[in-house]
């Protein structure tokens, strides 16, 4: 009776192993299909106005820090730059649409800084395979709505859980 349910279970076991395998590799090939058929194109992405206000975190959260100066609400909104965001937002993370955000809050002014940008878009732009491989690399950050990674660390949701349980799950993997 015992070696059929040890048998159940390594079957079960198996079972979830190669189904969790296979939802992987799905999910993989189809992150790479947008990655090569995505460049250079106008997002198609729908995002509401309650997403904006989260992928707005990271800009809010560290907006008094700021360096320089940035644009402010009345003008970002008389602009419709929540419009242009959507056109153009062709990130595969939270994290780089947060990034994207910020930097059309934030001009760079600085000619050393805007030519530093400049190389990066460049050379992004002529190695195709390393762009393509980064974004794989970073789309494993996920896309998951209603979530401001820096909230978790720059506002009240991290705040509210003691530190140590972050360090103690850090440690359990």
């Amino acid at each position: 009776y015992m070696l059929y349910i040890l048998g159940y279970i390594v079957l079960v076991a198996a079972v979830s192993t190669l189904f969790s395998a296979g939802s992987k590799l799905k999910n993989d090939f189809k992150t790479k299909e947008k990655i090569n058929k995505g460049w250079g194109l106008k997002s198609n992405k729908k995002i509401d106005i309650e997403e904006i206000q989260d992928i707005s975190g990271y800009f809010r959260n560290i907006e008094g820090s700021s360096q320089g100066e940035y644009i402010d609400d009345i003008t970002w909104n008389d602009l419709e730059m929540d419009n242009i965001f959507k056109d153009i937002d062709t990130t595969f993370s939270r994290v780089g649409q947060e990034n994207l955000y910020y930097m059309l809050r934030n001009p760079v002014y600085s000619d050393k800084k805007f030519q530093f940008r400049n190389r990066i878009i460049e050379y992004f732009a002529k190695n195709e395979e390393h762009r393509k491989s980064i974004q794989y690399i970073i789309s494993k950050l996920g896309m998951k709505s209603g979530i401001s990674i820096s909230n978790y660390f720059y506002g009240d949701d991290f705040k509210e859980i003691n530190p140590v349980i972050y360090r103690i799950l850090g440690l359990i993997p």
